[in-house]
């Protein structure tokens, strides 16, 4: 999961609040008819001590508003933060951090976190009744992130006790987070079953969520000729965009057109005549499959899978042979 670009978002999202607010401090210096907070030398003074030199006017006013001075900078760099940036002292202050909610995180058996991340434990709620919630959903090695993901995604007991329900036992923090998020239900999962997919591994029923991977799209393949598909063949058939058009110019050609692996190996590898003349140009009895699919399609083996090296081999010896 873009767990990590959840975080990302969040923590910017955060940041992009206490950098506005140097804005809504001076707008409240505009409308508070002379009612706004003085911000002397002293206190400018007692932040250029503490680190904070050079600070505009409404960021100092925004620091005046929402009480941090030089003792709570102070008390965040003893508590283990460094030297935090205005703006990230000033959204620690906003949200309330000090140092006993640092100490309550690090109780809890988080020793490490950043400042982004003690952010987002405040802003979320992870706390220990939380975490005791979580450790009875039965999944191992949960992180920080995994924490925050499963509370920003409200994943429950209830509901990961209907996904194993569902007959998905072995299940990670990712593959609930990921049913969530790609809200794979019951339906969805009959729904696959009538499809003709017996699998209950959730990264199949997740990437068929994904790529959309319909009754209306296999019987569109059907008519292809392309019937009894494995989960991995139907994925490489709608990745790669395979359709009418593009057997019809395998059939062109005088290749096999109702093998799944094969259409996506001749896709991934561009079908054109010069794909027939740089195969026929090979030494097939002295050549690397891998560095020819290399030059020719940017392939890496890791990306299409070790498994469709077959195919691909396949797909050169019959162009070879025509």
């Amino acid at each position: 999961m873009t767990l990590n670009k959840a975080k990302t978002i969040l923590t910017g999202s955060v940041l992009a609040i206490a950098m506005g607010l140097s804005g809504v401090a001076a707008a409240h210096d505009r409308h508070s008819n002379g009612h706004s907070p003085k911000v002397s030398q002293q206190f400018v003074d007692e932040m250029a001590d503490a680190g904070y030199t050079n600070l505009d006017r409404d960021s100092l006013l925004a620091f005046k508003i929402h009480g941090v001075n030089a003792r709570y900078a102070k008390q965040m760099e003893t508590a283990g933060f460094g030297k935090l940036d205005a703006d990230k002292l000033l959204a620690f202050r906003i949200h309330g951090i000090d140092e006993k909610y640092a100490q309550s995180v690090r109780d809890m058996g988080f020793d490490n976190l950043d400042d982004d991340n003690i952010l987002a434990f405040k802003i979320h709620r992870i706390t220990p009744k939380f975490i005791e919630q979580v450790s009875q959903l039965g999944f191992k090695d949960i992180d920080e992130d995994d924490l925050l993901a499963l509370r920003i995604h409200r994943v429950s007991k209830d509901y990961v006790d209907s996904i194993r329900d569902m007959g998905f036992d072995v299940l990670t923090a990712d593959d609930a987070l990921g049913f969530k998020i790609h809200r794979i239900n019951s339906d969805f999962v009959e729904q696959v079953k009538n499809m003709g997919f017996d699998t209950t591994d959730a990264d199949d029923v997740m990437a068929l969520r994904i790529h959309r991977v319909t009754p209306a799209f296999l019987s569109k393949m059907a008519d292809l000729d392309l019937t009894g598909l494995d989960v991995d063949e139907a994925l490489r058939l709608k990745i790669h965009r395979i359709d009418g058009a593009f057997v019809d110019k395998v059939n062109g050609y005088g290749l096999i057109s109702n093998d799944a692996n094969r259409l996506a190996a001749l896709k991934i590898m561009h079908l054109d005549d010069s794909l027939i003349s740089d195969v026929k140009a090979l030494d097939l009895g002295d050549y690397s499959v891998k560095d020819f699919l290399s030059e020719r399609a940017n392939f890496r083996s890791n990306f299409h899978g070790n498994n469709m090296l077959k195919s691909f081999r396949a797909v050169i010896k019959e162009i070879h042979g025509l």
